[in-house]
């Protein structure tokens, strides 16, 4: 694991450094250009608490473990920076051990850009901490392990209108029946915990600013997170800067998805299998799922009228869930012509949802196909190549060249961020 990780700072300090020496990269990373974005909202909560404005966006949109914990502390934002990806390398050398992920699996996830969060003042890194402890006490059994992690990840982040469905999913999947006895129980004792964590932070906000569900109050009205059919071609609020980070989530989201269909299909049929036991891999499936039902139906919308995959690619990248999900699915589904054409039916899908073959509102040039076409050919290719990190003789080959793909869109995504530009 050590070795790993070596090797994933190495390289993204390598590469960034020569794009720098060489003129490609023009900016270093500092105390200023790190806190963006959501990271400086978390910055107003460790300093001032949480306020609360209802005729402007205000702090209490965002949950209150990381923040507190930074001011606990009391480090700068480069020294939280440093704090966030120990805590991250910790989570993932839990579910690297526990779950027998390959390394080279382990070094593509690290690498991919959206773990750039990890090492930004945001919560990332907490709740990657948090939910790897809930998911290796799902695939040990463990009741503390998995009642700790679920309670700290609903202080940390936003989780129980995901968590209960994901609870529901993998506890009828490892019944008898539909609903089982034990599973009853189950499903009530760890949808309280996470709901138990919910009300804690919306207690604690109230507490501080004298409204109640301020979160949720500030989402709806200044995040624009509202129920609405979704509208494609989606975009994303990067634009074309962006587009391909969010797409590329959107993928794996549907492909979640299609496989929670499937397997719900198996199970009506009684045609159930070694994955389907599996609690850890189910629970990540169906939170992937809902990640991708919260940005079709709950994000908003550009002026066009396109849905918008907006922090799509943070949601569901920037998670042990995908870790989890990805990790487990290269070891234990095989490669052959019914999961390739499975894969590959996913693509289609993705590719088409994304507006292939007309006219782009993220592309800078709305008519033109031919930016679209180069879009679609790389975007497509990059993720074929997931299909051969399966291959036995060409799995570590692949790997390596992912590794190496990961690396440079995450130092490109590093200095989008650090520009000022939308990356999450």
């Amino acid at each position: 694991f050590l070795f790993a990780v070596g090797i994933y700072v190495f390289a993204f300090t390598f590469i960034y450094a020569v794009l720098y020496f060489l003129g490609l990269i023009n900016i270093l990373p500092d105390k200023d250009n790190i806190v963006k974005w959501d990271a400086g909202w978390y910055g107003t909560i460790k300093d001032n608490g949480y306020q609360y404005k209802w005729y402007q966006a205000s702090n209490s949109a965002f949950f209150p473990l990381f923040p507190y914990a930074w001011k606990l502390l009391h480090v700068k934002a480069i020294g939280i920076c440093l704090v966030n990806f120990i805590v991250y390398l910790t989570g993932a050398f839990l579910l690297y051990v526990n779950l027998g992920i390959r390394r080279v699996h382990l070094l593509c996830y690290m690498a991919i850009p959206s773990a750039i969060f990890f090492f930004l003042p945001f919560s990332e890194a907490l709740f990657f901490l948090f939910s790897s402890i809930l998911l290796v006490g799902l695939f040990k059994g463990n009741i503390k392990m998995i009642l700790v992690g679920l309670l700290l990840c609903s202080i940390t982040r936003a989780t129980a209108m995901f968590f209960v469905p994901a609870i529901i999913v993998m506890e009828v999947f490892n019944s008898e029946k539909l609903f089982s006895k034990q599973s009853l129980k189950n499903i009530a004792l760890y949808s309280f915990v996470s709901l138990l964590g919910l009300m804690l932070v919306v207690l604690f906000q109230y507490s501080q600013t004298e409204t109640w569900f301020a979160f949720a109050k500030q989402q709806f009205k200044f995040w624009h997170h509202h129920f609405s059919w979704p509208s494609a071609p989606f975009v994303s609020y990067g634009e074309d800067k962006i587009i391909w980070a969010d797409g590329l989530a959107l993928f794996f989201g549907l492909l979640a998805t299609s496989l929670l269909l499937a397997y719900t299909v198996k199970f009506f049929l009684k045609k159930a299998d070694g994955l389907m036991k599996n609690k850890a891999f189910w629970f990540s499936a169906t939170y992937l799922f809902m990640v991708t039902v919260y940005s079709l139906f709950f994000n908003e919308k550009n002026v066009f009228g396109n849905t918008s995959l907006v922090s799509m690619n943070r949601y569901l990248f920037s998670t042990a869930f995908f870790l989890c999900f990805i990790g487990i699915l290269l070891k234990e589904v095989q490669l052959n012509k019914t999961s390739v054409l499975f894969y590959v039916g996913v693509l289609l899908l993705t590719l088409v949802l994304l507006g292939i073959g007309m006219p782009l509102p993220f592309l800078k040039e709305y008519t033109s196909y031919h930016r679209a076409t180069i879009f679609f050919v790389a975007f497509g290719s990059y993720l074929l190549l997931y299909l051969f990190l399966k291959h036995k003789s060409l799995g570590t080959h692949v790997g390596v060249f992912l590794f190496t793909i990961n690396i440079l869109l995450s130092v490109y995504l590093l200095t989008l961020y650090m520009k000022g530009l939308w990356v999450a």
